[in-house]
């Protein structure tokens, strides 16, 4: 069955629809996971038993370039955040609250779940559980460490 977008939909029956027509993908939706240690030029991602490694180069990543800079990279599970030139940190993109890991933003120390609403912290003195039905705490947290070109993240 085709999809038709709403404001065509709606103009049909005289009536206005404020929305894009669009496919609702995010950007990093089709991102593909190399399994190895060789790099995957068209995503950037490439995973080593528990590490996971970004090629920052790679213009999935441009907007880790600046400071303050994020993403949620769904396909391997992670919000990724540049708080320094050579310091990115990663948290779980799963929402304590209820699992969702679709739509974050990030702002004041905090990363906010669009599901709900609910608010998390970035320090790592509290931290929520994925789908805990908690509503407030700190994402949890990996360790990371840039390498030239190369943002390293540990799951394990």
């Amino acid at each position: 069955m085709a999809e038709a977008c709403p404001n065509i939909v709606f103009a049909l029956f005289g009536l206005s629809y404020l929305e894009s027509c669009s496919s609702g993908k995010d950007d990093d939706e089709g991102i593909q996971i190399n399994n190895n240690s060789e790099s995957s030029e068209s995503t950037g991602i490439t995973t080593q038993g528990s590490n996971v490694n970004i090629d920052l180069n790679n213009g999935n990543f441009s907007s880790l370039e600046s400071i303050g800079g994020n993403i949620n990279v769904k396909s391997v599970g992670l919000l990724l955040l540049r708080t320094s030139e050579s310091q990115i940190l990663a948290f779980d993109n799963c929402c304590p609250h209820n699992g969702s890991k679709e739509s974050w933003s990030y702002e004041d120390n905090k990363w906010t779940c669009a599901t709900h609403g609910n608010s998390f912290n970035i320090d790592g003195e509290n931290v929520a559980n994925c789908n805990s039905n908690s509503t407030s705490g700190d994402l949890k947290s990996y360790p990371t460490s840039v390498n030239g070109n190369i943002l390293t993240i540990n799951k394990g």
